[in-house]
């Protein structure tokens, strides 16, 4: 016996026998097909140029710091290090903060 029917969007189809004591066995399979391409594009670097520039900063007070790094293949993490704070003692027996700026 065989039998084609529909669950849901996918098509299956039911071979196999009735028995004598009314007991069903077969084999349900479902027919897809399915199609496309295989890449290892996602294992190759893309087509863009290296990013030659460094990959470690330390935020600036003195103005935008531009990494260029647009439309560049990156081969490795951008670390951002902490922005450079220190305290001395000054004269007035206070502290004096510098933040931004290595003392």
């Amino acid at each position: 016996m065989s039998r084609v029917g529909s669950i849901g969007s996918v098509n299956v189809s039911l071979r196999g026998s009735i028995s004598e004591e009314e007991q069903l066995s077969g084999v349900l399979s479902p027919h897809a097909t399915l199609s496309g391409k295989i890449s290892d594009a996602a294992t190759k670097p893309p087509a863009y140029p290296p990013y030659m520039g460094q990959y470690e900063v330390t935020p600036s007070i003195s103005g935008e710091q531009v990494l260029e790094t647009k439309d560049r293949y990156m081969t490795d993490n951008l670390v951002v290090l902490e922005v450079p704070y220190s305290e001395v003692s000054n004269t007035a027996d206070g502290i004096t903060v510098y933040i931004g700026k290595e003392v």
